[in-house]
């Protein structure tokens, strides 16, 4: 990423200028109204209402622990008493090393200086995973896949059930038994449960129950 462009996104970085109101707050009233409308109008069932509800909760939900990640970093005392710690070890272990180890003890201090302040860096760097740093989560990109799903499912009606449940490419025993689900359902129930029987995956005890026909 080049500096200019990252200078650019950095403009758009909310926290940085300050706003009247919480902008995924209020996404979420303008979502909450639209439901409470469909709901009032019966433009939609009641489960269908309840499911947009329920959703519109989890998301509110996911987006306080959202902030709530990105609003309580490391403490400071933490962060500052790990670092000192760090290095006064790596200061020393040249001293422990050298008597045993010699000239080799520098390839050894090297690596564990190589780890131990790769640890930290890594420590500092998932702190805050919102952002546009390269090791930042691409949460734009998770977004337009979202859209792009939503869109495709969207652009196509729902399938109407009889026309694959009641269909002569349906079997219901796959290719064991040529029956279709069309053959199966003009079968007596007795019929039924035999074929289960028959061509049951799991064999277990089938219980003979008398019916009546219809």
């Amino acid at each position: 990423m080049t500096p200019a462009r990252k200078k650019s996104l950095e403009k758009l970085m909310a926290y940085d200028f300050p706003v009247p109101t919480n902008i995924p707050i209020e996404l979420s009233h303008y979502l909450l109204a639209y439901i409470s409308y469909i709901q009032d109008n019966k433009l939609a069932e009641g489960f269908i209402v309840s499911s947009m509800s329920n959703s519109l909760n989890t998301m509110v939900d996911c987006l306080t622990s959202f902030e709530r990640i990105l609003r309580t970093p490391i403490p400071l005392a933490y962060s500052v008493h790990l670092h000192h710690c760090v290095w006064l070890y790596m200061l020393s272990l040249p001293y422990q090393l050298v008597q045993n180890l010699h000239w080799w003890s520098i390839l050894i201090v090297a690596l564990g200086s190589f780890c131990l302040l790769g640890i930290l860096s890594i420590g500092w760097e998932i702190e805050n995973p919102f952002g546009y740093d390269d090791n930042d989560l691409p949460l734009d990109d998770f977004c337009k896949v979202i859209r792009r799903e939503v869109a495709v499912i969207t652009s196509h009606p729902p399938p109407d059930p009889s026309t694959w449940i009641h269909s002569p490419k349906n079997h219901p025993f796959g290719s064991r038994c040529d029956i279709n689900a069309i053959e199966l359902g003009e079968k007596p129930v007795t019929e039924v449960c035999r074929l289960f029987q028959k061509y049951s995956d799991s064999p277990h005890t089938w219980v003979n129950i008398n019916v009546n026909n219809k």
